[in-house]
């Protein structure tokens, strides 16, 4: 008979660890709310008045000539409900409790270069996938980045209904709610 070890301990929360984990899952996804929303307007209303400027006006000729603006605003448009539509969904799951958590520890934190700007990186290990120690790195919001030190337990956070092709590709971290 062969024996299978299983390393990832996923757990659920009770609702009094949801209550003290939320206000910490509002950081993690405001910023990213914020954006979708800042680009949705950005986009999103000069789009429609330029449109129906066309419609009063009755100069289709116009519009015509300009279609790849409104293209490449729709593209946009469509990047941005999709992240508040994810925002909106995992914090309904976070809020009904259908997600699983799993203990990690930091071991690295830094501040990474993207393309433009500086953000806030966190390194933890504690996932298995097939039986190996799996690093993953979380981008973070300043709080979170200056709340955790290196050596400290966390959580990495996987919403039910979520699937993806890599398995620890959707995860969210938060801070361990014990010090």
């Amino acid at each position: 008979m062969r024996t299978i070890i299983r390393r990832n301990n996923w757990r659920t929360l009770s609702d009094s660890e949801i209550e003290k984990l939320l206000p910490w899952m509002k950081i993690v996804h405001r910023k990213r709310m914020t954006e979708a929303t800042a680009l949705l307007l950005l986009f999103l209303i000069p789009a429609l008045a330029i449109v129906a400027m066309h419609i009063f006006d009755h100069q289709w000729g116009d519009f015509l000539k300009a279609i790849w603006i409104f293209i490449l605003a729709g593209f946009f448009i469509f990047v941005a409900v999709c992240s508040i539509v994810d925002y909106a969904l995992k914090m309904k799951k976070f809020k009904n409790g259908e997600f699983q958590v799993v203990n990690v520890n930091v071991t690295l934190k830094g501040i990474g270069s993207g393309s433009r700007r500086p953000f806030y990186s966190i390194r933890v290990n504690g996932l298995f996938e097939n039986d190996k120690n799996i690093e993953k790195q979380f981008r973070v919001p300043k709080a979170i980045y200056d709340l955790v030190s290196d050596g400290d337990r966390a959580l990495a956070v996987r919403y039910n209904g979520f699937n993806a092709k890599k398995p620890f590709s959707d995860l969210d971290f938060l801070p361990c709610i014990e010090k």
